[in-house]
């Protein structure tokens, strides 16, 4: 993961989330910069989810957009221009970084796709996203319309990419719990979004089982990447001593990973 600096402030994104910094870095690439907005420590693991959502989104081969650590440069910005992250996105802090996908789109809960197979580069990928979902319990996409999806052009249609993974394994409210024994539901997530339904009734019933096992069976491999991942987390970022024994743990425990399948199967034979 490379580091990059900032050169120009563009603006801070007002979301009920992190409000992302939007700047301009020395790469010549746009990034969309988080860090931790309260006095509470534990939100800088929302940055390391990041990390760790894209690297196993990247390992089951499911677009996201490219990532690097961002250091805050000093005269670049002001406290005005940064309200909300002012407190604690100082100079030479190191932020996360998402780098912005050109000419992307962001998909709304408006949207719905008329024929997937001729508009989307791969419609399955929505499956795969919602099965991820399940399995990393990301409390934030899908809930309210909020997909955290975006598309872009590539051969005549449509790439969907899956960002923002700060609030993965339950989000604020469930923060270095881990607790396996809480199973994943079909609820406020993809599955029940209307943009993904309108997608899943064209797509070929069998096909989808197919899809879906194949993504189940490589969930557990995907795991392989989080020793290089958690290798390259700044060690300002403070990692909880035991922060990656507890995410294997939960992403490898296999009765989740049987209810994810049941679930999944049980949905998909109701469409």
């Amino acid at each position: 993961m490379k580091t990059v600096k900032t050169i120009v402030f563009i603006e801070e994104i007002p979301t009920d989330g992190h409000s992302p910094m939007k700047f301009i870095c020395n790469d010549g690439q746009v990034y969309f910069c988080k860090y931790r907005l309260t006095s509470k420590i534990e939100e800088l693991d929302c940055l390391i989810y990041e990390v760790i959502g894209h690297f196993l989104l990247k390992s089951l081969d499911i677009p996201t957009p490219d990532i690097a650590l961002v250091e805050l440069i000093e005269r670049v910005f002001t406290k005005k221009d940064i309200p909300r992250n002012c407190k604690y996105a100082k100079p030479l802090t190191i932020c996360f970084g998402s780098k912005e996908v050109k000419n992307a789109n962001l998909i709304s809960g408006l949207e719905s796709v008329v024929d997937a197979h001729q508009t989307l580069c791969d419609p399955y990928d929505l499956l795969r996203i919602a099965i991820f979902d399940l399995w990393v319990d990301n409390a934030d996409r899908g809930k309210n319309n909020n997909y955290n999806l975006l598309t872009s052009s590539y051969e005549n249609k449509l790439k969907v990419w899956a960002f923002d993974h700060a609030f993965i394994f339950g989000g604020i409210p469930k923060l270095r719990i881990f607790n396996p024994n809480f199973q994943p539901i079909i609820q406020n997530n993809l599955f029940t979004a209307p943009y993904f339904s309108t997608v899943l009734r064209q797509l070929n019933p069998q096909k989808c089982m197919e899809v879906a096992t194949q993504f189940i069976d490589n969930l557990v491999n995907s795991t392989s990447v989080l020793d290089s991942a958690f290798e390259q987390i700044p060690e300002n970022w403070q990692v909880y001593p035991i922060l990656k024994i507890k995410i294997r743990n939960f992403l490898l425990d296999s009765q989740r990973l049987k209810t994810i399948e049941k679930l999944t199967f049980q949905y998909l034979s109701k469409q």
